[in-house]
């Protein structure tokens, strides 16, 4: 079997073919969350309905794992969205500003009533506040933690952590590098 699988943000794969069957399967989900696992599903029971006289039984048997590992899944999403505190720790405005790295650009954090925006490039997404110092965006269907830090004696964060990367807090009137 030749194969390859992926996810992104909001996005599962399943790519597979089986050559000397002459056969192959490509399932795709708009989720990656509770149904993660569907796609490999999908292909799984393709391939047992084509290859396996017994593919009916296979198949409804996964199926019934899949749908408690989604109702499981399901229920760890609706439990973390009830933990979520309505605002952040600190005034709004101590979040706001233009932060920079290298490798991500620039991102843009405003306020707009009582909410924050982000904007990384040519997307903007509202924040949600998650645990603490530490907010959520959402790009294409998943979230993406934002860890603000608050060094020193400051009222205004210093710096943002995204996916790894430690964007620094731009001076009013400084621009990145690439003017952005």
């Amino acid at each position: 079997m030749i194969h390859h699988f992926g996810a992104f943000a909001g996005y599962r794969t399943h790519v597979s073919f089986m050559p000397k069957q002459g056969i192959g399967v490509v399932a795709m989900i708009n989720e990656n969350a509770a149904g993660f696992f569907l796609p490999d599903f999908v292909a799984n029971c393709a391939y047992a309905l084509i290859l396996d006289e017994d593919g009916a039984e296979i198949c409804d048997a996964e199926r019934e794992d899949l749908v408690q590992q989604a109702h499981t899944g399901l229920e760890q999403i609706r439990q973390t969205f009830q933990v979520r505190p309505d605002m952040p720790p600190r005034p709004l405005a101590a979040y706001t500003g233009r932060y920079y790295h290298p490798a991500m650009g620039s991102l843009a954090i405003a306020r707009r009533g009582e909410q924050l925006h982000a904007v990384l490039g040519l997307v903007e997404t509202v924040l949600d506040p998650w645990q603490g110092d530490i907010l959520r965006m959402e790009f294409g269907g998943a979230g993406t933690a934002l860890n603000f830090d608050f060094s020193g004696e400051t009222t205004q964060a210093t710096s943002v952590t995204l996916q790894g990367y430690q964007m620094d807090r731009m001076s009013a009137g400084t621009s990145s590098r690439f003017g952005n």
